[in-house]
Formats: C-alpha cells, structure tokens, sequence
C-alpha cells in the first residue's frame, strides 16, 4: 500500500517556489542527447547547469571579464572555460565537435548572422547533424532575409516565445497561428514583468524593517513611541508602493498581451538552425517525440504543436499540446519531466491510467486516456488524450448543494469500489513509516505528538479487515474539468495510489472545496475559512459528514476508524509538502498548521458528529462536545 508515497524521499525545501530548472528552450532540439555543447557567450545560470545535466561536455567561449564576473556553480565538472576574443579565428575547438551551439546575447547573434567569417568557423565546428539556436527580437517579416544572411546552414524554424525577455514558457511555430490563438485564449503564455521580483522587493524589505525596530527593552517610552511613529510610516510607505507596483504590472500585462495578439509588432523569436535538412524541419512536433509515438504505432506527421513550460516549481511538467492540422482544439497533450528525479510521478501517472482502464473506471469523456509513453535521454514522456471541458472552479457555485459538487463527490464513490482488503495492522504499520518521517522534520508539541501516536495506535489495537482504495492522491477542483455533457473529468494522476488510504482524497477535496467557498465569500485566510465552513457547524459541514458516513458504510470501513483516516490525511500532507517549504520556516507551512488547529479543536461540531458516528454514538443536540477520545 502507498507504493508511491513510501518510495519518495520528503526532504524540506528541495522544490522551492522560483527555482526552476532552466533552458526549456532545449526542450525544442530534435534530440536531447547532446556530446557536447559550444555557448558562445555567458549563458544564465540556470541554462547552463540544465545543459550540463543534460550534456556530456559544455564549453562556454567568452571574454576574459565574462568568465571572471561569472557566478556560476563551481561543482558541474564537466564544464569547461576558453577565454576568446570575438574577432579571433579559428576557435581552439575541434572540427565537428559540437552537437550544439548556442548564441547568448544580442551582440553575439547579430555577429553572428552579419559575420561570414564566423559563420564559416561554426560550421567547421559543428557536426554535420549539428545544430545552432539563439533568440532576439525583431519583426516576423524581417525573418525573410535570415536565411540569405546564414547560407551555409540550410534549414531553420523559427519560434513565437513569450515572455519577451528572461526564461522560455511558450514556444509555437511561428507561422502557426491557429495555436498561438488557442495559446492567448487559454492563457498559456506568460509575461515579463511578474509579482516575483515585487515579492523579492517585500521580503527585503521587510527584513531591513525588522531590523530598524527597537531591540533593548530599557530604551524609554519615547524612543519607542518615535520608533513606532516611524514603522507606521515605512508600513504605510509599503502600502503605497505596492499598489503603485500592482499598478504598474496591470499596465505592463496588458502592453504585452496586446503586442502579442498583434503579429506586425516585435515579438521574441527563438530560432533554430540545422546543417541537414530532416523532418524537424517541418510542422511536425520534436523529433523525440515523434520516435516515441511511432514505437507505439502512432504518427504525429499530421499535428500542429506548441509547448507550454510554466509553472514556479521544478517539479511542475513541460506540455506539450498537440494538435490535428485542421484543428483548434488539440488532440493530444504530452507530459514531460525537467529532471530524472521526477520519473518516477510520470511512470505512475501511466500505470494509473492503464490500470483504471483495465477495471473500467472511467471512460474517454471523463479520464484521460494513454497513447504512448517511453522515456528520452532518461526523461520520461507521457502522451495522453486531452479532455474537451471548462475547469470546475469556472462552473461550481461554491455551495454544499452545487450539483457538480455532488457529482465530483460520485468519483471517490467510483474509485473506491471494489476495495482491497488487508489487516488494520498493516495499515498500521505503514502509517508509523511515515510517522517516523513526519516527526523527523516537524515538532509538534509533546501532547500533539502523543495525540497522533494516539490515532494510529486505534489500527493497531483493533485488528480487523481494513480496506484500500484506489486514490488519486490530488483531488483538488483545479484537476477536474466539466465536460460538455455535464460530468467531471478528473486530471492529472502523477500521485495516484493503487493501494490507498480511504477517506484520504475526499477530507482532501472537500478542503479544497471548503477553501473555495470561503473566497467566494471574500475570506481569503486558508485557516480561517476552514474553521468556520468545515469545523464549525455549516451545510457544507453536514455534507462532509453525510458523505463519510455514506462512503465507509459502502467500502466497508470500520467506523471506528474514520478519526485515525481525517488526521494523518493532513500528516501525510504536510509530509508532502515539506519539500516545498524553507527548512528554516517548516511551521509556517499550511498543513502542519491545519493539522494542529485540527487538533486543537477536535471538538469543534463537524469533528464531534463526525467521529461519534465513529464511536457508535447517535447523533442528537445531547452529544457532548468534551466527549474524551485518544490522546484527550
């Protein structure tokens, strides 16, 4: 049971927001499986440590001062530094050598594209399948006249990419405009100027406010009274530029968007340049993946393509959106990891999907349905069918009587027939695995910490048949779709378990769900809007309790167990999402703290109703809220 769940190593901060991988543009080469690159110019850190992942030899030609002001990481060993002058030839590179070149900076490409002396050089250099990419901006009909500038290389394809400056989300086929529209209407494009830089700004800040404040308590009253003075006017400073700067990003969002929509203004172009001339100089999508589809007997001759790498986590996919040529709406989507570490989620994304179509789970219209799946320069790939639907969040109404409510509820119901049975102490055993982990970088007040030992003592003291579940692991409204017939379509299954804890994807949904509500109606604190809609007495709190009492009865769960399954829902939460908090700052993580407000008031109405159905207590206004439980 939780195969997945034990296989994975939860370190704290190994998937921090903004520190994603680099180089999507490599994501667009024929092949990843690179000998060696030439940069010609100083790439950016994160470019440089991705294709040294990804390459067997870097070799970064610069100038003398480059080379010394770079801060690049010291431990890639397989990087190498030649110190050039850019009007010195030839190159102290060996002839047919490189795979790659990349060209960094506008000043090295427009030498490159006006120099046929260079020119001449980079091709000495490059294999005879070689490739050379580099970006800048200019206008699409400008274009034209670069493939007179650059004879010796005789195919190119040129790429619309947004933002116009920094990383690479987006990347289309430049003429292909029916995708870069669907792009735009589905706001799969991204802008320069983001809140990142505003929220560096804010903890910088904040940390020079924190240390203007008064730290002896022997300074007088009015040194402290002059000092508070002066944080409410840096406070109220604050305030002021932050909405100048909300302001100026509102201002700046829709300058780009509209220079976007409108072809005969500037855009960004990545361009890419090929020796031979092959099938990656068509229409089609990257060779890669086309060899792929094909060992499953799939042609991708006819698609459209374009890529989408957003996301602030290195964790999050490359999608590439496939589309039939005379289509609007893609076809296919294409899942792909940044990093090999990260297989492993894509591997049981498609053994989820395999498996709930041999039990017949789900159809087409509702569950995404696999094409092929193979793996390229050690980099998983999944390509799946694309759902037809409008997200969930856009449909509900963010009410206990919403009918989508009630009908996404019906999944849980769908995967959890048919349960697996085995002994409570297994069970038992497993959740103390991740105890054990949990406690090793969490520290929960001693009485805390008991109480949760407490809970899964309960599987232990009571061995009975315990059933597992198939669980999606996810399940949150942001993964599910309204198709066109009214059914919920549910999403990505990257953390899908086979063999799953009951109860744990619906706790997880309705506080998803619960969490909706509350911004519906305009409170925006996570905890806040859980205490009152969820513990405190609601229609959407007597929904939950219908529902769990309904869901146990028909997968056969003791009720006695429903308290153990609502708490270390929120431990094996918190346990995931350590990897994306600051070792430093691991208590001010969501879950840890939903998971101790939990605690503190497990006689709140909901959690008194919900677990003295569990105690075989009837439900009536006489049920004491002190009721003692474990750990109390």
């Amino acid at each position: 049971m939780l195969e997945l769940t034990l296989a994975t190593q939860f370190v704290p901060g190994t998937n921090l927001r903004g520190e994603v991988s680099g180089a999507n543009w490599a994501f667009l080469l024929p092949s990843l499986e690179l000998e060696q690159v030439i940069c010609w110019g100083m790439p950016a850190s994160t470019t440089l440590a991705m294709l040294a992942a990804t390459s067997r030899q870097v070799t970064v030609c610069a100038s003398s001062q480059q080379i010394e002001d770079s801060n690049h990481r010291s431990d890639l060993s397989n990087i190498s530094w030649i110190a050039v002058n850019s009007d010195e030839y030839p190159l102290p590179l060996e002839t047919s050598s490189a795979d790659l070149l990349l060209i960094v900076g506008k000043q090295h490409v427009q030498q490159f594209i006006h120099d046929s002396t260079l020119q001449t050089e980079f091709m000495r250099i490059l294999k005879s399948d070689g490739s050379v990419y580099f970006e800048f901006r200019t206008r699409p009909r400008q274009l034209k006249a670069l493939n007179h500038l650059i004879e010796p290389l005789r195919t190119g394809r040129y790429f619309w990419l947004t933002p116009l400056s920094g990383e690479m989300y987006t990347a289309v086929p430049l003429d292909d405009n029916k995708t870069k529209n669907y792009f735009l209407s589905r706001k799969l494009y991204s802008l320069s100027f983001t809140t990142h830089v505003f929220r560096q700004a804010k903890r910088l800040y904040t940390k020079r406010s924190l240390s203007d404040r008064p730290t002896s308590k022997s300074q007088n009253s009015a040194e402290n009274t002059i000092s508070t003075r002066k944080q409410s006017s840096k406070y109220g400073l604050h305030s002021a530029v932050r909405k100048l700067g909300n302001t100026f990003l509102k201002i700046a969002a829709r300058v780009e968007r509209f220079q976007y929509r409108h072809t005969w203004l500037t855009v960004r172009c990545g361009v890419l340049l090929r020796i031979s001339a092959d099938a990656q100089t068509t229409t089609r999508p990257p060779t890669y993946i086309t060899r792929i589809a094909e060992e499953a007997g799939k042609s991708l001759d006819d698609h459209r393509w374009g890529l989408w790498a957003g996301g602030e986590y290195s964790s999050r996919k490359l999608l590439f959106f496939l589309f039939n040529q005379n289509s609007h709406i893609p076809e296919y989507l294409v899942k792909m990891v940044r990093n090999p570490a990260l297989n492993r989620r894509l591997e049981n994304e498609y053994q989820a999907l395999k498996l709930l179509n041999e039990r017949q789970i789900g159809d087409s219209e509702i569950l995404p349905q696999v094409v092929f799946f193979g793996h390229h320069n050690n980099l998983a790939l999944l390509g799946e069918t694309i759902i037809d639907g409008v997200p969930f969040r856009e449909r509900t109404e963010w009410t206990a009587n919403c009918s989508l409510l009630h009908t996404a509820i019906d999944w849980f119901g769908n995967l959890a027939a048919n349960p697996s049975p085995v002994k409570s102490t297994q069970v038992a055993d497993v959740l103390e695995v991740l105890f054990t982990r949990f406690s090793a970088i969490y520290h929960l007040p001693d009485t805390q910490h008991r109480f949760l030992a407490e809970q899964i003592a309960v599987l232990r003291e009571n061995n009975v048949s315990f059933p597992l579940v198939f669980q999606h692991g996810d399940p949150g409204p942001w993964n599910m779709l309204v198709t066109p017939t009214g059914r919920i379509a549910l999403l990505d299954w990257e953390s899908a378990e086979a063999r799953g804890i009951p109860l744990w994807d619906l706790f997880y949904f309705f506080r998803s769900y619960m969490n909706g509500i509350a911004q519906a109606n305009g409170m925006h604190d996570r905890l806040q809007g859980f205490m009152k809609y969820f513990l405190d007495s609601s229609s959407f709190s007597s929904l939950v309790v219908d529902t769990v009492r309904h869901h146990t009865e028909n997968i056969g769960l003791p009720q006695h167990f429903i308290e153990p399954m609502f708490y270390t829902c929120w431990m094996h939460r918190a346990l995931k999402q350590s990897t994306l908090l600051d070792p430093t700052k691991l208590d001010q993580g969501y879950y840890i703290n939903l998971l101790q407000l939990c605690i503190e008031h497990r006689d709140a109405p909901t959690l008194t109703r919900l677990f003295s159905v569990s105690m075989g207590q009837t439900e009536k206004k006489g049920v004491q809220a002190g009721a003692r439980r474990p750990g109390m």
